[in-house]
């Protein structure tokens, strides 16, 4: 008789390095890792049953399951997300859609019962985080796995806002506390130290632990005090 899946969550961050670390999980021979299928808006990166080494379904596929999804998040769980012949199936979601989400409280409740592993992405420098939001924002790039990323990103300073980034720093504290609160024993895995991070996931989902290979560059190495204008304003946030 074949082993159960071994079911699991990527709980981050926004701008954690959440992309890089699913497409890294995703590209493990004995690993299905969705991206965001339950963000409120959409069905981000479900992974096609019938074509598992692709990172995503057709936008058809995708209107077809939203009105199911929304309506039974723990069918949908078992019957599109987790329904796989693969050791470890798992799939990400931010803080936002983890708690603000309108089928939140099942999907709370399906990870406790169904004993999911839960891997909480956390980025320590909440200045880097913000401002990469900000970039996001501004120049329209979404994630650092875009190759042609790094040539569209324009060299001028950014404004932050001192008091936005306060703000900000003290939802994604709180979100953070939620989520040590909500589940038991998280393994936290942090941004800066991602390469070390994937291979505990991968010990902990019980398959063979192999190097990261996903790209690892940056999207823009530049300091950040050459990023922000007012830097000197906000410098104490700069956590490294």
């Amino acid at each position: 008789m074949a082993e159960p899946v071994r079911k699991f969550i990527i709980i981050a961050q926004a701008r954690s390095g959440s992309t890089l670390l699913r497409n890294a999980l995703h590209s493990h021979d004995s690993i299905i890792c969705h991206g965001e299928i339950c963000s409120r808006k959409w069905i981000n990166g479900l992974v096609p049953r019938t074509h598992a080494h692709l990172t995503k379904s057709s936008r058809v596929m995708i209107r077809a399951l939203l009105q199911q999804r929304d309506q039974d998040i723990c069918r949908f769980l078992d019957h599109r997300v987790f329904k796989f012949d693969s050791a470890a199936v798992g799939f990400k979601i931010v803080y936002e859609d983890l708690f603000s989400a309108p089928f939140s409280g099942g999907l709370i409740q399906y990870i406790r019962d169904e004993n999911v592993r839960v891997f909480h992405l956390v980025r320590l420098n909440l200045l880097a985080s913000f401002t990469s939001r900000k970039r996001m924002a501004l120049f329209g790039v979404s994630h650092s796995d875009a190759p042609e990323a790094s040539q569209r990103l324009p060299s001028t300073k950014i404004h932050i806002d001192a008091e936005e980034l306060r703000n900000y720093v003290s939802s994604q504290t709180i979100y953070r506390n939620r989520v040590d609160a909500t589940f038991e024993r998280p393994l936290t895995i942090f941004y800066e130290n991602i390469k070390e991070g994937f291979a505990e996931i991968l010990r902990a989902l019980q398959v063979d632990v192999v190097p990261m290979v996903e790209r690892l560059e940056k999207l823009n190495a530049t300091p950040l005090s050459e990023m922000v204008e007012n830097y000197s304003e906000v410098k104490n946030f700069d956590i490294r």
